[in-house]
């Protein structure tokens, strides 16, 4: 689908003008996480009413204009981006061989510079005013771009508008107009559709509506439908019947919609018949969602706080559906943090005060979205809603750990069923059994009973035994969770020998690697050689690339990470 790659605005209500904020890079997830009356509906507003097909967003009324600081009397201003290699592939195609690769590459560079924002490499911003409907070109921002046009940028405008438009002459503004009016990506962009917050499964005749009424209708057609796009339509069908089934942990269940298309009945594999309605309002909500997504194709979704009603499980499963069995791109505003640890979206902070207005900036860095989970109210006592966490030692372990589950439960998701979290190996390796920090890390327990470890044994031969500490931790843990102590010296001794002596080279040309037993550590001289300090993430995530369904299983690693699977399905 053509995806919209990023947005800005400004000047219209929480917005203030002078300041445009910029929703960029998108992905096809997109969270947009924010207190109340920080500007989320206004965002979803505006992005629905700058795409066909959405509801139209104006200034027509004296509301929508912006207040404080940041007001004045100018129009509301929209921006859309368009990637650079996007631009120069649509340009490339009207300018054909009258440009070398040099020259041409250099009039990128150039536009680039004149049409670019700082911060958001590869994107070209367009600005505009709305219309009825839609949106138009904004002139203003025409004349401001050719005042900041240097000789060479006029020459370039020249040439592209002889070139694209077989015209030129007039001023350079006018030069500049007839480029950037052609190469304009509004009629490229995707259309748009909302799903509000409050949502219902009714009969009625609103069949275009994607909040619950009017859907018993369209899967109803789904369910029968005609010869013609038959498997197409089918298959919707099918997967919202699929997700229903991933979310009530009922594989033989089907959906079904009565002749008299009041509801839609849910029919359990154990026996009987229920309305959806009367399934509870967690599951009503979430399958509503989803159908409503997979009934649209190829839109961009607004989808305002789908977490109502559902439990932090219910909104990481609408997630993951979305992300992989829809064909949609998402904008999503929510207050929930249950979300915001999704491998799968971007992620986005909306703030706001009276002085400036609503600021929205990307969320990259753990530290970030942890500002985002404290501005939202979430204390680190919340560890409490995860269904299982795994510990162990550092970031590399996570790698190998979440590739040997997917390997053998692919189904298991981590974020969804479980979560991994870092110890740090000094609390086993260099603390005393009796240490103030190992209590509190047995005491971890009283906020989450479904605890899983992994720890390296550090054993350096056959006979040697871990130390107090890990034992005391092992015993402790392996009461109620699960504790694995690695089968030889460190995890990475679990890796077949060629997968990792390949990931080791690719990331440390130099390095030279020789097989040790299950006692010897894989990254210290004698094993390695050739670098001092070599990188265990980046080790792990080469490994990851490399093992396969097929990949050997040494030790008893199969063994272990099958009792892993078992105790985090257990806990969900």
């Amino acid at each position: 689908m053509n995806q919209l790659h990023g947005i800005g605005i400004e000047g219209y209500r929480s917005f203030s003008h002078g300041s445009a904020q910029y929703l960029a890079p998108m992905a096809k997830m997109n969270l947009v996480a924010g207190q109340n009356n920080a500007g989320k509906s206004n965002l979803l507003r505006v992005i629905a009413g700058s795409l066909p097909g959405g509801r139209r967003a104006s200034q027509a009324h004296p509301l929508d204009m912006p207040v404080g600081a940041g007001a004045d009397d100018g129009p509301a201003r929209v921006s859309i981006a368009l990637p650079t290699e996007v631009f120069a592939e649509a340009l490339r195609a009207r300018v054909g061989s009258r440009l070398g690769a040099r020259d041409f590459a250099a009039m990128v560079a150039r536009f680039q510079e004149l049409l670019g924002q700082p911060g958001l490499e590869d994107l070209l911003w367009y600005r505009y005013v709305f219309k009825n409907p839609g949106l138009e070109l904004d002139t203003d921002w025409v004349l401001e771009r050719d005042q900041e046009q240097t000789s060479s940028h006029r020459e370039d405008s020249r040439f592209l508008s002889s070139a694209i438009r077989s015209m030129s002459g007039g001023s350079s503004h006018e030069d500049l107009q007839r480029v950037l009016t052609t190469m304009d990506p509004v009629g490229n962009l995707p259309p748009a559709a909302t799903i509000s917050a409050f949502r219902r499964i009714e009969t009625g005749d609103q069949e275009g509506s994607l909040d619950g009424a009017g859907l018993i209708h369209r899967l109803a057609e789904l369910e029968r439908p005609e010869a013609v796009g038959h498997d197409e339509e089918r298959a919707k069908f099918d997967a919202i019947q699929e997700f229903t089934r991933t979310v009530l942990d009922d594989p033989g269940l089907t959906l079904t919609v009565p002749t008299t298309r009041n509801t839609v009945n849910i029919r359990l594999s154990e026996g009987g018949v229920l309305p959806l309605e009367h399934m509870g309002t967690g599951i009503h909500q979430v399958v509503i969602l989803a159908a409503a997504a997979t009934l649209l194709t190829n839109t961009v979704v607004c989808m305002e706080e789908p977490e109502i009603h559902l439990h932090p499980l219910l909104q990481r499963k609408l997630l993951n559906y979305l992300a992989h069995e829809t064909t949609n791109q998402y904008v999503i505003a929510t207050h929930s943090a249950h979300m915001l640890d999704a491998d799968v979206a971007s992620i986005f902070h909306l703030t706001h005060d009276t002085r400036s207005g609503t600021k929205l900036d990307r969320a990259t860095t753990p530290v970030q979205r942890a500002g985002i989970c404290a501005d939202l109210g979430y204390r680190a006592s919340d560890l409490v809603q995860a269904n299982a966490v795994v510990w162990v030692e550092g970031p590399s372990d996570r790698i190998y750990i979440r590739k040997w589950i997917e390997l053998l439960e692919p189904s298991m998701v981590e974020g969804i069923h479980y979560s991994i979290m870092f110890y740090g190996g000094r609390l086993l390796n260099h603390l005393t059994a009796d240490d103030p920090d190992v209590d509190e890390f047995i005491s971890l327990r009283r906020l989450n009973r479904q605890i899983a470890i992994l720890i390296d044994s550090d054993r350096i031969k056959p006979r040697a035994r871990i130390n107090a500490t890990k034992r005391r931790v092992v015993d402790e843990l392996s009461t109620e969770g699960f504790a694995w102590v690695t089968h030889g010296y460190t995890i990475e001794n679990y890796v077949p020998f060629e997968d990792f002596r390949a990931a080791v080279v690719a990331r440390h040309g130099g390095a030279r690697l020789e097989a040790v037993d299950r006692w010897g550590n894989p990254l210290a001289a004698p094993a390695l050689t050739g670098v001092k300090q070599p990188d265990k993430l980046g080790i792990a995530r080469g490994v990851a690339e490399r093992l396969r369904p097929d990949s050997s299983w040494p030790y008893d690693l199969r063994e272990k990470v099958r009792g892993l699977v078992d105790f985090i399905r257990a806990a969900n």
